[in-house]
C-alpha cells in the first residue's frame, strides 16, 4: 500500500471535444501564464478533469473570464459548501488530506481493489473473476476484524467495481492487460485543482504550493504509470463514489472528460508526460 507523501485572457481550446450528457461541450483551458512543460505542469495536469468541470485553467490560478487572481463569490461559496474551506488553515488541512488520498482510503471500494491487487500480484495475473473476487473479500472479515456491515459494504463495492471496470473496457478507457489499482485518482485530481483554487481565493502562498506540487507528483507517480491508467482510475472512482451502476450520468460525464483529455491535441495529457517518480 502506498504511503503518500506529506509536505512539511487566454485562448479556449475545444477541438475534438465530445458532447457531454448535458449537451454542453467540455473545454480545455490552458493559460499562457502558467507552466506548460516540466514537473509542475505534469503535476497540475492531474487536476485537468476538475478544471474542465469548473471551467478554469488547469495550469494557473487566474480566472479565465477576468485574467485576475481572484476567486469569484460563487467559487468561494462552493469551497465553503463542498470542501469546508473558508480560510488558509482549512485550505491547508483539506488539500493535505487530498494529497494523501484520505477520501479514497476511507472507501470500501478501495479495500475491495486492494484485496484484488494483492491476490493478482501473488498469482502474477491481471484479471480476477467476480466468482474469485468475492470469496477473497469474504475471507478478509476475520483477518481484518470487520463486522458484517463492513464486510457487506466491501462485497457490494467489489461487485460495483467489477461492472464499472467492464464498462471502462467497453469505452476503450481501460488499457489492455490492466486493471484499476486504486481510487486515489479521485483525490489526486481534486488536490491539483485545490492548489489553484487556494491561490485564487487567497488562501495559499508560493512556498506551500511548491511543496504540495512536489508531494502530489511523487504520490501520483508511485500509484499510476500513465495518463490512461490515471484516467481509468478517475472515471472508476467517480462512478464508485458518486454514481449508481454504469453507465449513468456520473460515469458518462467522467468518461467524456477523460476521453477528451486522452485524445485532444489541446490536452496536457497528450502534450506533457505523466508525472515521473522523483
Amino acid at each position: 500500500m502506498l504511503a503518500p507523501r506529506r509536505f512539511g485572457r487566454a485562448p479556449t481550446h475545444s477541438e475534438g471535444t465530445p458532447s457531454m450528457t448535458s449537451g454542453v461541450e467540455p473545454q480545455i483551458l490552458t493559460s499562457p501564464n502558467g507552466p506548460t512543460h516540466g514537473l509542475a505542469a505534469s503535476t497540475l495536469a492531474l487536476g485537468a478533469p476538475e478544471a474542465i468541470r469548473a471551467g478554469t485553467f488547469w495550469n494557473s490560478p487566474e480566472r479565465p473570464d477576468t485574467g485576475r487572481l481572484v476567486a469569484s463569490r460563487e467559487e468561494k461559496i462552493e469551497l465553503a459548501r463542498d470542501w469546508k474551506i473558508t480560510s488558509s488553515e482549512s485550505w491547508l488541512e483539506v488539500t493535505d488530506k487530498t494529497l494523501r488520498a484520505a477520501s479514497a482510503v476511507a472507501e470500501p471500494g478501495e479495500e475491495a481493489l486492494n484485496i484484488r491487487h494483492h491476490l493478482l500480484v501473488e498469482r502474477a495475473a491481471s484479471y480476477l473473476s467476480l466468482d474469485e473476487w468475492l470469496p477473497a473479500v469474504d475471507a478478509q472479515q476475520q483477518v481484518r476484524g470487520w463486522d458484517d456491515e463492513r464486510t457487506d459494504a466491501v462485497l457490494r463495492a467489489a461487485v460495483k467495481a467489477f461492472h464499472a471496470e467492464q464498462a471502462l473496457a467497453e469505452e476503450g478507457l481501460l488499457p489492455p492487460g490492466e486493471y484499476v489499482r486504486s481510487l486515489f485518482a479521485y483525490d489526486f485530481a481534486a488536490a491539483a485543482h485545490l492548489i489553484n483554487t487556494g491561490a485564487r481565493a487567497g488562501f495559499s502562498d508560493p512556498k506551500t504550493v511548491n511543496a504540495m506540487i512536489d508531494a502530489l507528483g511523487a504520490n501520483a507517480a508511485a500509484m499510476y504509470p500513465s495518463w490512461p491508467s490515471f484516467g481509468a482510475a478517475y472515471v472508476l472512482a467517480h462512478s464508485m463514489f458518486d454514481g449508481g451502476y454504469p453507465s449513468d450520468q456520473v460515469f458518462r460525464k467522467a468518461a467524456d472528460i477523460t476521453k477528451l483529455l486522452l485524445s485532444s491535441t489541446a490536452s496536457p495529457w497528450t502534450n506533457i508526460p505523466y508525472p515521473a517518480g522523483r
